[in-house]
């Protein structure tokens, strides 16, 4: 039987950009190099951008260096489209799936792997309807439990906001639904509530597009918000990850009613940061929220997504959640009304998603997960 230590692997992808994508590559990478493995990388992004990681994370990945051997098991982290398949012994697609539906370029690129692994449940179910000869495995994404549970103070923001700050952290697209946030915030208070809604986006992650934004909260507050429309804050700069965890601290909620996740980062990193959670009873997510541990919001229909829409062509045509019966609106309000109301209570169901996200989603727990399929594929092809 082969040990970790015999074990080659090479991981293509990006590493050192701030998205979930690039994150994701450097938890595995590093946890796989940290149980003995001989990990080398291939990256596909920019390495300037090296210099906005943590310092732990740039010393961990200089580590991970040379090519390749033939030996090598090759991943290929990446949306299927998007590369060409690498051309190793043993060749692993790691990938996954915001909509419910896949497209059909999507499935022939994937068609070309050995195996796939696909980052939640919610993505092998939806593969799996399209996929019946190659194997799918669940690789759950990875969370660094120790940096986002560290102590730590909160951002502080100029102008100051409310005494109540919900929180939610996303890249400004129809995706993740910033129209359904708004209007249920605007619904739902007024500037006599002492609340802030705090929107950590930029628009497809680059700060001179930030006017879009502007405008789209500005229409949304003409629209929605009454005579005395609550507060709202937008902070779009650049931020590293090494300041995350004070940002997230600096609100009470993190509300994200997103449209479609593969997993769904941010609900994890705030729940750790000792933020109570609402999303939506969907896509990735669902493999770790429940009532039980968070506040769910069930979806409505679900329909193609208009082209253009999402300013990416890459989801146009497939299904999501439409988000925009007025049960929806409704059950969004009295879900932030409830914990504006009522924090501790939310706080405690909190406290259970927390330990749920230690015991299944660190970069340990997911290196080993991850290190076992290895090694019965090493034994397969050796």
């Amino acid at each position: 039987m082969a040990s970790i230590n015999d074990l080659e692997v090479n991981i293509k992808g990006n590493f050192y950009e701030a998205g979930g994508y690039a994150k994701v590559n450097r938890n595995l990478a590093i946890g796989l190099s940290a149980l003995g493995a001989k990990v080398t990388i291939e990256s596909l992004g920019n390495q300037s951008n090296a210099a906005s990681l943590r310092k732990d994370e740039s010393k961990n990945l200089s580590k991970i260096k040379g090519q390749p051997s033939r030996n090598a098991i090759r991943i290929d982290s990446i949306l299927p489209s998007l590369s060409h398949v690498s051309s190793g012994k043993y060749n692993i697609l790691y990938t996954t799936i915001e909509s419910y539906t896949v497209q059909e370029q999507f499935l022939s690129v994937a068609k070309q792997y050995n195996e796939i692994w696909v980052t939640s449940d919610f993505c092998k179910q939806v593969l799996s309807q399209r996929i019946q000869d190659i194997p799918i495995f669940v690789m759950p994404c990875s969370i660094d439990t120790d940096f986002y549970s560290k102590e730590c103070d909160s951002h502080v923001f100029s102008p100051p906001l409310r005494d109540f700050v919900f929180i939610s952290v996303f890249g400004w697209n129809y995706r993740k639904g910033p129209d359904v946030l708004l209007k249920t915030y605007l619904s739902e208070f007024t500037s006599d509530d002492d609340v802030s809604l705090l929107l950590v986006t930029r628009y497809q992650g680059k700060e001179d597009k930030s006017q879009i934004i502007k405008n789209s909260i500005s229409e949304s507050i003409k629209k929605y918000g009454g005579d005395k429309p609550p507060h709202i804050a937008r902070y779009s700069k650049v931020t590293l990850e090494e300041d995350m965890p004070s940002i997230y601290r600096s609100g009470n909620a993190l509300v994200l009613l997103t449209r479609g996740e593969g997993f769904g980062l941010p609900f994890c990193e705030a729940s750790l940061c000792g933020l109570p959670v609402i999303g939506t009873n969907c896509s990735g997510q669902s493999m770790f929220l429940t009532n039980n541990n968070s506040t769910l919001i069930d979806i409505d229909a679900l329909v193609p997504l208009q082209p253009g829409i999402n300013n990416v062509d890459y989801w146009d045509n497939q299904k999501f959640p439409a988000l925009t019966s007025p049960k929806v609106i409704l059950d969004a309000r009295e879900s932030m009304r409830n914990i504006y109301n009522d924090i501790s209570t939310a706080k405690s169901k909190n406290k259970i998603l927390q330990q749920k996200i230690a015991e299944e989603y660190s970069i340990p727990v997911v290196a080993n997960l991850v290190a076992k399929r290895l090694l019965e594929i090493r034994e397969k092809i050796k």
